[in-house]
């Protein structure tokens, strides 16, 4: 009888944005990315309210009116995370 060994290779991710909180002032566009994720898996971004801020596919947020309000991002098969959103109006001198 032989011996033999055998080896599993666990990968370990671990999957983080580049903002939990943004402050974003209106008509402005941020960038919101995932980092820690295997290569290929689909990411997805949600606005909670899309009159406050709006994001497409490629995580560029842009605020459109006051409030608060989040963006949740769905990374396939791995997990959710999310960006809480506060869009804020800066008088000008």
């Amino acid at each position: 009888m032989k011996n033999v060994t055998l080896q599993q290779i666990i990968n370990v991710y671990d999957p983080r944005l580049s903002d939990e909180m943004m402050l974003i002032k209106k008509k402005k566009t941020n960038v919101l990315t995932v980092t820690g994720l295997p290569e290929g898996i689909p990411v997805s971004y949600t606005s909670g309210d899309k009159k406050i801020v709006s994001v497409d596919g490629e995580g560029n947020v842009k605020a459109k009116k006051l409030g608060n309000t989040y963006i949740s991002v769905h990374c396939e098969g791995l997990c959710d995370l999310t960006c809480s959103v506060t869009d804020i109006w800066i008088p000008m001198n």
